[in-house]
């Protein structure tokens, strides 16, 4: 029936830097820092006629956040770090099929200079489709970042994209499965790193095996 569940966490966590990090002869130094970090989130989730939402806020609370810096892109820490988010999550089951939209907010800050932290997106959006036709699972995902800075000092913009997904299951039986999916459908050119070009088009077939 219907329902609110009210929930409250806290956490710490702490993230040695990688071998890269540390040695790379290009983008490593020795000198970098662990990150030690404390979290806290507050859930309100809700089961209705139509389908199940939840809203999550969200703070993390980072000293000595590990990065890429610019221009040599050599690993270096941020002294503190704080994010904040809300993130809403709705789904629904109707005739047709499957409906979920995720969205996220998020403000990301080096707290020393008020600049936003690189490569992260303050805004977010994702919106998925699947429908059922006896042993074959169709579905369709649209996927919106907004812009983000590659360097702390926020001078290095990239723009927001939007992304489309395909992707399909058919049960060969009990166990196997085949799996298609279609990645970038329509070859949209974006950066998540400064001069990067991230993948176009891409296709990837499946045979797995599940265990029931």
């Amino acid at each position: 029936g219907n329902g609110l569940r009210l929930t409250a966490s806290y956490g710490t966590a702490f993230k040695a830097p990688t071998f890269n990090q540390l040695y790379d002869p290009f983008v490593g130094n020795p000198a970098i820092r662990p990150e030690k970090s404390e979290s806290i989130e507050l859930a309100l989730r809700g089961k209705e006629e139509w389908g199940k939402w939840d809203v999550r806020a969200y703070r993390t609370d980072v000293d000595d956040l590990i990065i890429f810096q610019p221009p040599t892109y050599q690993a270096a820490n941020i002294n503190r770090a704080r994010i904040r988010g809300l993130e809403t999550e709705i789904s629904t089951r109707t005739g047709w099929g499957e409906l979920a939209l995720n969205a996220t907010l998020l403000d990301p800050r080096d707290v020393e200079t008020d600049k936003l932290l690189p490569r992260r997106a303050r805004r977010s959006l994702r919106l998925d489709a699947d429908r059922a036709f006896g042993p074959l699972r169709l579905g369709a995902e649209w996927l919106v970042q907004g812009h983000r800075y590659d360097d702390p000092a926020n001078t290095v913009r990239m723009g927001g994209y939007g992304l489309a997904n395909l992707r399909a299951q058919y049960d060969l039986g009990k166990y196997w499965f085949l799996r298609a999916r279609a990645d970038n459908i329509l070859d949209k050119e974006y950066e998540t790193a400064a001069t990067y070009n991230s993948l176009g088009r891409r296709y990837f077939v499946t045979l797995g095996y599940q265990a029931r």
